[in-house]
């Protein structure tokens, strides 16, 4: 999985280099600024016809062919991806063979027409459906292909983000608001740094961000604490305008799902008039902002958060194909940015590395809006090369995940592992081994001497609901188990002549009245009987009563 995830991640990052160099730089005339790590396949070719009025359009037109295909082909594309991987691990939703096809294109092509959206939701979806993909062709247990979907999902995340650590704690941390995916994390760990290995062995090995070596400040930590509140605060906002749009805008509007695409993208088209800045991932005005912080004045500032966060909320909700993790990173280091401008011009003398609220304001955010605490300070420590800010970055990400609660932009994902269907056997075992085998056993049940011929047993039977009696002897003590269709299909020549002791089970698996029904569905299972004797916990040979798998599974509502 970590080669097929690199060259995954190879295929969507040049694709969407090829049409934003198409749409925007080769028809529209737009330049876009990327961070110096962000791969660019098409940089040094200069040229443009530089008609500025292309862009909107652009926009608008690319989002009525992006929702005609979408909604024809592959509904399952659209959106940011990374929910519809985490639906697919909690609810064992299927993923169709020819989603990672598609979620590459429209993902690519929504970048290449400025749509507000990044590569890392796509990614794990393309990823986790090639995964999908190999476990049914290869007949995978459904553990190991819920493994190998966050496996696959893993390795194309940390090749876009350039993130190996990062991306494998991601993909097991965002399933949950407040539990992991532990058994996943060695299988992430390895393909993660596998695909990390071939992608930058192609792109190169520089981090997504160049910023400067911090310093940990402790008089520092108390703006850290602000900036942690204001992200969760913010997260919280982000998240109901993604929501509100989503549920109540797009949703409600009496329009074919064909045209809403182009609709998410008349705000887009008109932040290329009004306020460029907001269009496409943003990365490289985080780098300008790492490189000097004072180069767009702090009124810029403001309006750029809110227009980021309205341009991200229309292109994915309205049924565009990309991913918000990269813009929600964005929109963090904006945060970051204006509150250090904020803070030092009140207290200079202490503010004095202020691009360091940048890093942390991008993990904070995070954070906030996909409930990925740890995972979103690894990620961003990783993307910036800035190890030194590990202390502060938990701290403000801790509180901005608590501050944001419940918030979150994933629909999909559950408190913890006990609200997951990928768990339910687990739940199931729990549930069992707290419930005594005398509750549900059957006390009204029929007992068979082992003296009895197999055609007067049939006799019996006819009678009978149970699928297995217990044989007895003269003591009234079971010396075994008839299977009631055992003895129906014994040949008709034998059935005279042929007694129960002869015909029965000897060799079964003793539950006592004592034991749970964990237990007891345990040596059900081992013993290929659907139905066992109960038996006295201190005379093995005294039978109380019968249970079967049927009386187990009424008590799971199965």
């Amino acid at each position: 999985m970590g080669v097929i995830g690199a060259l995954a991640g190879l295929a969507l990052t040049f694709l969407a280099d090829l049409f934003t160099f198409i749409f925007l730089k080769l028809i529209g005339g737009f330049n876009i600024i990327k961070a110096p790590g962000e791969p660019d396949f098409f940089g040094l070719i200069k040229f443009s016809f530089s008609f500025y009025q292309f862009p909107p359009l652009i926009a608008i037109i690319g989002g009525l062919i992006m929702g005609y295909i979408i909604y024809t082909v592959s509904p399952e594309v659209c959106g940011s991806g990374l929910d519809a991987v985490i639906g697919s691990f909690h609810k064992r939703d299927k993923i169709r063979a020819r989603v990672p096809f598609f979620k590459t294109i429209s993902s690519a092509f929504t970048i290449g027409i400025g749509g507000s959206v990044g590569k890392e939701g796509p990614a794990a979806q393309i990823g986790g459906g090639l995964a999908y993909y190999l476990s049914e062709k290869f007949k995978l247990s459904r553990r190991d292909s819920e493994l190998l979907l966050l496996t696959g999902a893993a390795a194309c995340l940390s090749a876009v983000f350039k993130s190996p650590f990062g991306a494998a704690f991601f993909t097991i941390e965002v399933l949950y608001l407040r539990d992991y995916e532990v058994e996943a994390f060695i299988p992430c760990i390895i393909s993660s740094f596998i695909s990390y290995i071939l992608y930058c062995s192609v792109v190169g090995w520089s981090t997504i961000f160049n910023s400067p070596v911090y310093f940990f400040i402790p008089s520092e930590l108390p703006f850290f604490i602000v900036l942690g509140i204001i992200c969760g605060v913010l997260g919280i906002c982000f998240v109901s305008i993604f929501q509100t749009l989503k549920n109540k805008f797009f949703s409600v509007i009496k329009a074919s799902d064909k045209f809403k695409p182009a609709l998410g993208m008349v705000f887009p088209a008109l932040c290329f008039i009004l306020f460029p800045y907001a269009v496409s991932t943003g990365y490289g005005y985080i780098q300008l902002l790492i490189n000097n912080i004072y180069v767009f004045p702090l009124q810029i500032l403001a309006i750029f958060i809110v227009v980021k966060m309205f341009a991200t909320a229309f292109t994915v909700t309205s049924g565009n194909s990309g991913g918000d993790f990269a813009p929600s990173l964005v929109i963090g280091g904006l945060i970051g940015a204006l509150i250090a401008r904020i803070f030092q011009q009140f207290f200079p003398s202490l503010i004095i590395q202020p691009s360091i609220f940048i890093v942390i304001g991008m993990g904070s955010f995070i954070s906030a809006v996909t409930k990925t605490p740890i995972a979103s300070i690894i990620i961003v420590s990783e993307m910036t090369a800035s190890y030194t800010v590990l202390a502060p970055a938990i701290l403000a990400s801790f509180i901005a995940y608590i501050i944001s609660s419940k918030w979150s932009l994933y629909d999909n994902q559950v408190i913890n592992r006990t609200y997951s269907y990928s768990h339910l056997s687990e739940i199931m075992c729990d549930i069992l081994s707290h419930i005594n085998v005398r509750k549900i056993m059957t006390s009204h049940f029929h007992k068979v001497s082992g003296e009895l011929t197999v055609r007067e047993f049939e006799e019996l039977a006819k009678e009978f609901k149970e699928q297995a009696c217990p044989v007895i002897d003269e003591n009234d003590e079971i010396i075994g188990v008839i299977i009631v269709n055992a003895a129906f299909t014994l040949p008709a020549e034998l059935k005279s002549t042929t007694r129960l002791k002869e015909l029965a089970v000897k060799e079964f698996p003793l539950l006592t009245i004592d034991e749970n029904l964990k237990e007891a569905l345990h040596k059900l299972i081992v013993s290929n009987i659907d139905m066992l004797p109960v038996v006295d916990s201190k005379n093995h040979k005294k039978v109380l009563g019968m249970i079967s798998r049927e009386d187990i599974e009424k008590i799971l509502n199965l």
